[in-house]
């Protein structure tokens, strides 16, 4: 078989001891890419089935290799051995929505290295790119009341939650909104205003508003002094984090780039001696093997947030990313009314060629004219 061209046919019994087990009930997920490759998995009770094959030729059949029982099933994480050769698939990001399937020689070259993403997780996009008339309605998020939602740099008014529909409206100037609800897809967040809401409700089509993302050189305007405060507080290990701290959202805590709502939210409050708090989190999983992050904030902050001295970086992004991994960065996307700063290095040792990078990026939202820290993300290459 050659294997630079074959996805692989996995079968993988997983229940307790590795022994396989007969069980009722199957769900699937199909996951694609634009070459062709293919991977299903199939879940059966405490089972779970890996079917996958390369790209079809002409005149050719599918090259395809059947694996059973993996040397390592961690989380999402799974690993094979088969005749010398090793086989990988790592999620990439937490919802296992995206892999990466690499296999190895005996001597350790990569000969296979595809990305795969969820067949149901494309189609959920496209579905939000299409969403028109009253078919957004399966996907609104409605408020129990009206919030106050910033557009630092101005926002654009859809005719529908897509960037495709007819732009109705746009402004560059910094406005606070009155909204009432949104969906959001792979193009961000789309807001439903007060105001459309209320047309909504008398049968009339409703707009959708997109919040702009403030420029680089504006963004850095604005907060390059409170980024620099910032930095230096965490730097210090001293209770000054604690005013820089949302007063109402407190400050979320991302150990990888992709940023979730099950992230550990702190409130200024605690931040006043979090350092001296001997209570262990669950911050998240560690990239790889999916063992639990679960840490005091001082044994976070040493691997999660201060690991290199991001006050001295090699470079600086105000509302541009410069680190980028195989995991999806979410934040601009997570956040859409902040200023994001991304203190990065490019690497630290010659032979690893750039793949030690390191980035540590603050995440700002402004209140009554303060810009507050909301989120702290780390970030580096990950597998």
């Amino acid at each position: 078989m050659n294997f630079k061209k074959a996805l692989f046919f996995a079968t993988v019994f997983i229940c307790g001891n590795l022994i396989p087990t007969l069980v009722t009930g199957t769900v699937y997920n199909t996951f694609v890419n634009d070459k062709g490759y293919e991977v299903m998995i199939l879940h059966e009770g405490y089972s779970a089935v890996y079917n996958g094959c390369s790209p079809k030729k002409r005149n050719r059949k599918r090259d395809c290799i059947r694996l059973e029982v993996p040397e390592k099933a961690n989380g999402n994480y799974y690993k094979w051995n088969n005749k010398g050769y090793r086989y990988e698939m790592n999620p990439l990001n937490r919802n296992a929505t995206k892999y990466r399937l690499k296999v190895y020689t005996s001597k350790g070259k990569v000969i296979l290295n595809q990305v795969l993403w969820s067949k149901m997780e494309s189609n959920v996009t496209l579905l939000n790119y299409s969403l028109a008339g009253e078919n957004w309605e399966n996907s609104f998020v409605k408020y129990d009341i009206v919030k106050s939602q910033n557009a630092p740099g101005g926002f654009v008014i859809f005719n529908a939650p897509n960037k495709a529909s007819r732009i109705r409206k746009e402004t560059h100037t910094p406005t606070k909104l009155s909204v009432k609800g949104h969906v959001i897809n792979n193009e961000g967040f789309f807001f439903m205003s007060k105001w459309s809401w209320e047309q909504h409700l008398k049968g009339k089509k409703p707009n959708w508003v997109w919040i702009k993302r403030l420029a680089p050189s504006k963004a850095k305007r604005l907060i390059q002094n409170r980024a620099k405060q910032v930095v230096l507080a965490l730097k210090n290990k001293n209770s000054t984090l604690a005013k820089f701290a949302h007063p109402t959202l407190g400050i979320r805590f991302s150990p990888y780039s992709y940023v979730t709502g099950n992230d550990v939210k702190l409130a200024a409050s605690q931040l006043r001696y979090i350092f001296s708090n001997s209570t262990k989190y669950l911050w998240g999983h560690y990239d790889g093997s999916g063992d639990p992050i679960k840490l005091t904030f001082t044994k976070y902050y040493q691997e999660f947030i201060y690991d290199k001295d991001f006050s001295n970086a090699e470079k600086i992004g105000y509302n541009k990313s410069i680190g980028h991994g195989n995991s999806i960065n979410n934040s601009f996307t997570f956040y859409p009314s902040a200023i994001i700063v991304e203190f990065h290095f490019t690497g630290f040792d010659p032979k690893f060629e750039g793949m030690d990078w390191k980035s540590l990026r603050l995440v700002f939202e402004e209140k009554d004219n303060i810009w507050y820290i909301v989120g702290i993300i780390h970030d580096q290459w990950t597998i």
